[in-house]
């Protein structure tokens, strides 16, 4: 799923017109406390055989990448590489607009008493 979503942000966002400030640029998790640290560890050696890559960072690589923490109150620092941002306000305003260019009528604060679809033919309320 998360493949999927990123693949989804990747393509709107070059076929975007505005810029929802989507990046692949990683994450780094960052643990102050030992014991906080120790207890997530085995998690992050098995994360990789889950299709989730992290790398736990030596202090070199770490400071390369995050100069301006402060190593001496770090345990450990865990990177995953593959991990996007984007900024969900302004993809979620895009996502909107491409929808009302596309012949879509969204309102706001509008109660939903039913919805019908031409590919079905059930019914629902939602409240």
């Amino acid at each position: 799923m998360q493949q999927y979503g990123k693949a989804f942000y990747r393509r709107f966002a070059a076929d975007c017109v505005e810029d929802i400030r989507y990046r692949d640029c990683g994450i780094a998790f960052v643990y102050l406390d030992r014991d906080v640290w120790e207890s997530v560890a085995p998690r992050v050696e098995q994360a990789p055989a889950w299709g989730a890559p992290l790398d736990l960072l030596g202090r070199e690589r770490a400071a390369a990448l995050l100069p301006e923490l402060d190593y001496d109150r770090i345990v450990a620092v865990v990177f995953k590489p593959d991990a996007v941002r984007l900024r969900a306000g302004d993809a979620i305003r895009a996502l909107a607009r491409q929808l009302e260019r596309r012949g879509a009528a969204l309102s706001c604060d509008t109660r939903v008493w039913s919805r019908r679809s031409s590919a079905s033919p059930y019914r629902c309320r939602a409240t």
